[in-house]
């Protein structure tokens, strides 16, 4: 299966037409996209997040994707003082970052300013995305640069009508959560530079009534037409309730946070008794719900959700179960499917089973398409979706007035049946929003309420921890046991070279390797990165380094890894971690930057920490602490390296043992004074890497003797406080 696939808004529009899909042939019902923030040189909920270009050698990573910056101080003086640790202080000029080559910059501005996660909640008002070519070649003025800009409008963002004189610019206000992808094109004389820009907007809760009730659910699906957002709190069983859909236009959010709508049945609300669903019509969001149901229209043009799924509609991370029970005369016109019978939106990440057997019932069974039954125009997208099934006939809806329409059809994973034999790496699901488990089937993850009415009394694990070894106060967020038989790219990218390519040559530390994925493997269990003295890219060594940007990450909780070191001169491991999209507080060190284990191999018996942040003055600043492990014991042993960290301060423990912590009165960022948990009140993602040499322990390289050294890691967790 393919995994990790960037999806993005392709099309520009800001006026639309909406219609209605009509059994009988009248027109249907659109795109957006669902991915992860990355780290940028933007504001936090605003980030690029890949660069696509033959014919250029820009790049669309920030320069805050800096190596671990802790440095041998120069001066010091004990900020906290616990057993076995000790700790510094120091200020250091702030490390440069040179950029080769051109390279699309972005800002998201609200009015003349730059925008701060307050202006990313859902309903805050305008805003303005504003490219602009950076380091221009010799030759090729800013006003020779041109800007194709590519979105579309939907209920998540509305475009606002263009300015034709700022081609680079474009207008939206965030109306629902989650996230959008803008792409970015600039023609610099003969190199064309691209770059897929997200847009992630946070839930405002405020906004949001709640639901937990049956009585409370079908009082929503008995309004005419649905403005209003809302939230599940519980999973909700409609007790065998026939659903005849009242709602004409559904226009608001409803936000399942990970619950289940179960136990009802579909039936037809036209007077031919065709048509039925949940709601008529879905121009707006529905997000993040389990349902399972049965469809019983014999007419045709039902789903679960609903008969049609308006252009600005969005239904996204939700996972289904349908049974049809009816059966059908007409196979042009008595169509039915699991989520929508019409589609011109969007309907992407999903995992659908269809319970119906062609051996007991083959009409019922072929009545209902997979995901959607019908086309009326070209405007819908059907992407990175997960079947049971593996019906070719029953996969992509199709145009019954043959009109030539067509839907963008991307990532469609079929025949998974039990998924007894999926992987959880088979899976491009966001994992801060699934459960993924190898062999299960995906389920969401519930945020608060009540959860299933029958779990398991006394589970030995969850997600394959034991439940021994889950730190009590806290749940399971997120996890990598490395099982699978290669990295699992849901999780992880590889970040290669010798960091040119970001802008960093020798990744800011004067590192003498470059990285590749070779070096990376996964065996008995272990992720395994093998640094080896080997010629390439102009160094004397290679090695890797993986992060989670883009796909994992955390604020505030608890992150780590089980490790062992290597031992040598010139080797140094880092487990560390750096603000997941760029961040409202400016580029390194205003962003922070969590070194939760940092060792110098040549010092087996100790192991390092540290926080990197600016003072007031916009110097760089940095707190860190030796850990000195007790007789007996050293690096290369297995020992879990950990960081608890809230809005008031940030714990680093070796072994479950805290020993250093830095209170939130010691750090700051010159961005926000009057802000005391700047500025790690951020999403951090992960990152891993052993590099060679590098100012950390003065540039020392290996001994002439060195041919290779390995870094392991027994898994990688985060848990969040219950």
């Amino acid at each position: 299966m393919k995994k990790n696939k960037i999806r993005i808004g392709m099309v520009f529009t800001s006026m639309l037409l909406l219609t209605s899909c009509f059994g009988g042939g009248g027109s249907s019902s659109t795109p957006a996209s669902s991915t992860k923030p990355d780290a940028s040189s933007g504001p936090v909920t605003s980030s690029p997040v890949s660069t696509s270009s033959p014919t250029s050698t820009s790049s669309s990573q920030p320069t805050s994707t800096l190596s671990p910056t802790s440095s041998a101080p120069t001066s010091s003086s004990p900020t906290s003082s616990t057993s076995g640790s000790s700790s510094t202080s120091s200020s250091t000029p702030t490390i440069p970052t040179p950029v080769t080559g051109p390279r699309i910059s972005v800002k998201l501005m609200s009015g003349a300013v730059e925008a701060t996660p307050a202006n990313m909640v859902e309903g805050a008002g305008a805003l303005t995305l504003r490219a602009v070519v950076e380091n221009l070649p010799n030759g090729v003025s800013a006003d020779q640069v041109t800007y194709t800009i590519s979105a579309r409008s939907n209920s998540r963002l509305n475009i606002l009508p263009p300015d034709a004189s700022k081609p680079n610019e474009i207008q939206f206000t965030a109306n629902m959560p989650g996230t959008e992808v803008i792409h970015i094109e600039a023609k610099v004389g003969d190199d064309t530079l691209k770059i897929d820009h997200r847009i992630t907007i946070t839930r405002n809760d405020a906004q949001y009534k709640t639901i937990s009730t049956a009585a409370e659910l079908k009082a929503l699906l008995a309004q005419a037409t649905i403005t209003d957002k809302y939230m599940l709190t519980a999973d909700i069983n409609l007790n065998g309730e026939n659903i005849k859909a009242a709602t004409t236009a559904f226009n608001g959010v409803l936000d399942g946070n990970g619950h289940k709508i179960s136990n009802f049945n579909i039936v037809g609300f036209e007077p031919n008794g065709a048509a039925g669903g949940l709601f008529q019509v879905v121009h707006g969001l529905i997000r993040c719900v389990e349902i399972e149901g049965n469809i019983n229209v014999a007419a045709g043009f039902a789903g679960l959700v609903a008969k049609e799924l308006g252009e600005n509609g969005i239904i996204e991370d939700c996972s289904l179960s349908a049974n049809n029970i009816s059966e059908y005369s007409d196979p042009t016109w008595q169509r039915n499917a699991a989520v929508v019978s019409c589609v011109k939106g969007t309907i992407q990440n999903i995992v659908v089973r269809v319970l119906n057997s062609k051996s007991e019932n083959q009409n019922k069974h072929d009545q209902i398409l997979d995901i959607a039954a019908y086309l009326f125009d070209s405007k819908g997208v059907i992407n990175n979706v997960y079947v049971n099934r593996n019906e070719p006939n029953l996969q992509k809806p199709f145009d019954p007035n043959g009109s030539g329409n067509t839907v963008v059809f991307e990532d469609f994973h079929a025949g998974l049946g039990d998924f007894s034999n999926s992987r959880a790496e088979d899976f491009d699901l966001d994992p801060t929003i699934w459960n993924l488990v190898n062999g299960k089937v995906p389920t969401l993850k519930k945020e608060g309420g009540s959860v299933d009415p029958t779990p398991d009394p006394d589970p030995t694990d969850i997600n394959g921890i034991p439940v021994s070894e889950i730190p009590a106060g806290y749940n399971v967020y997120w996890n990598d046991e490395f099982t699978a038989s290669t990295l699992n790219t849901n999780y992880w990218e590889h970040q290669t070279g010798d960091g040119s390519a970001y802008g960093i040559p020798g990744w800011g530390n004067s590192e003498a390797q470059t990285y590749k994925e070779k070096n990376t493997r996964i065996e008995n269990g272990n992720l395994i990165i093998t640094a080896l003295r080997e010629s390439a890219d102009g160094k004397a060594y290679t090695s890797s380094r993986i992060r989670t940007a883009n796909k994992v990450h955390v604020k505030y909780g608890r992150v780590e890894a089980r490790m062992a070191l290597p031992v040598g001169q010139g080797l140094w491991p880092a487990f560390w971690m750096l603000p997941e999209s760029s961040s409202p507080y400016g580029a390194w060190p205003h962003s922070g930057e969590i070194d939760i284990l940092e060792a110098r191999g040549r010092l087996p018996g100790e192991s390092t920490s540290a926080l990197h942040y600016s003072d007031l003055a916009g110097n760089h600043q940095y707190q860190t602490s030796t850990y000195y492990f007790p007789t007996g014991r050293t690096i290369a042993d297995y020992n879990t390296y950990a960081v608890e960290w809230d809005a008031n301060s940030v714990k680093f423990m070796v072994n479950g043992n805290v020993y250093y912590e830095v209170a939130n009165s010691i750090y700051t960022t010159q961005a926000a004074p009057d802000n005391v948990s700047a500025p790690f009140d951020q999403e951090f993602h992960i990152l891993i890497n052993f590099a060679i040499g590098g100012h950390f322990d003065g540039y020392k390289l290996p001994e002439d003797s060195f041919n290779s050294a390995e870094l392991k890691v027994d898994y990688v967790r985060i848990y969040k406080k219950k």
